[in-house]
């Protein structure tokens, strides 16, 4: 099974907040049990390469099942939504707590 991760929470692996520390223990425990997955972060808009974001829909063409972190809600989270939704993939989003930005202190 492929699982791809798509989060916007800028602070990955876990250095504060909700949906860094989900992830990264979600992540860690699904590799342990040989679950192959990817994870791709966009939470800076400006700093996205091309080639993270066209592997990114490779990745989600192969993928069996895309989990959406959140928050904050980005307009790449809803491209890759309604793009696994076109492709009919298996979806989960997840929000925590309510739309905002986490940062550092």
């Amino acid at each position: 099974m492929r699982v791809i991760f798509i989060t916007s929470t800028g602070i990955y692996p876990h250095s504060i907040g909700g949906p860094a520390v989900f992830l990264y223990y979600l992540s860690s425990n699904l590799r342990r049990m040989g679950i192959n997955l990817d994870i791709f972060d966009f939470s800076n808009i400006r700093r996205v390469r091309i080639s993270a974001f066209l592997n990114c829909i490779k990745d989600l063409m192969r993928s069996g099942i895309v989990l959406f972190n959140s928050p904050p809600v980005g307009p790449f989270l809803f491209f890759f939504l309604l793009l696994a939704w076109i492709l009919g993939k298996k979806t989960i989003f997840v929000c925590h707590g309510g739309i905002f930005f986490e940062g550092k202190g």
